[in-house]
């Protein structure tokens, strides 16, 4: 689902699964961070949630690892039935996917950010990659593969319920590690290490989140992550 947040005067609108509230910009950031965020813990072992903190005159990047989904929207009055056929009263197509929306919502906050995955080719790519730049996020480790671009679609119903069906494309086009060669490259690989917060989520393979994670186990980290699914354990 999309999350956009937005300054306005000072405050910060949240959009939400279109429930739009008004809140501050720390609860906005907080959002940001969410519950899978990985931080840097000082020699005292507390946890730091402001990166200035951490380097002092040094403002450190966000770095996504993550998804990039085409979110396909069709406003419905219910769900089809088995072999039914129902007409939708609007569909709309916006960018989307879970590692997307939040490097779009770091980077609006006037966050430097950068955001590494892939997409395809073709018009869902090209909406993505526009998205992603206008807000201001940094592409510099955004592939463009030989996979359509991923997509959802979302039935959303006049009561707020909604059912999705996520097809993963690019974003489940990963190459396997082999032989000790991660599927990232080395610039990539570097720019995960300089990050002051990294983010993952489960809409890429869980081969890929692992290799992000141990290239990070030299650094003393949080380690969390918004389970989806069948539970994910950190070694």
């Amino acid at each position: 689902m999309a999350i956009r947040a937005l300054k306005k005067n000072g405050t910060s609108l949240i959009d939400v699964r279109n429930r739009v509230t008004h809140v501050s910009e720390a609860k906005a950031k907080a959002v940001v961070r969410e519950t899978h965020v990985r931080l840097r813990l000082p020699r005292a072992g507390r946890p730091v949630c402001s990166l200035s903190m951490m380097n002092p005159g040094k403002e450190l990047a966000l770095v996504v690892v993550g998804s990039a989904n085409a979110d396909i929207y069709v406003e419905v009055e219910r769900v089809p039935k088995e072999g039914e056929t129902i007409a939708a009263r609007s569909g709309h197509t916006l960018p989307g996917g879970k590692g997307a929306n939040q490097a779009a919502s770091a980077a609006r906050l006037s966050h430097p950010t950068f955001f590494i995955g892939q997409v395809g080719n073709d018009a869902h790519g090209m909406l993505l990659k526009d998205a992603l730049s206008s807000c201001h996020v940094h592409l510099d480790y955004l592939n463009t593969v030989a996979a359509p671009t991923g997509h959802a679609v979302v039935m959303l119903q006049p009561a707020g319920q909604n059912s999705i069906i996520i097809v993963g494309g690019a974003n489940v086009y990963w190459p396997t590690l082999e032989d000790g060669i991660s599927p990232l490259s080395t610039t990539a690989q570097e720019a995960i290490r300089q990050a002051g917060i990294v983010l993952l989520q489960r809409e890429v393979p869980d081969s890929l989140n692992l290799e992000v994670a141990k290239g990070l186990l030299p650094i003393p980290l949080i380690k969390l992550l918004k389970l989806q699914g069948n539970a994910m354990n950190w070694v």
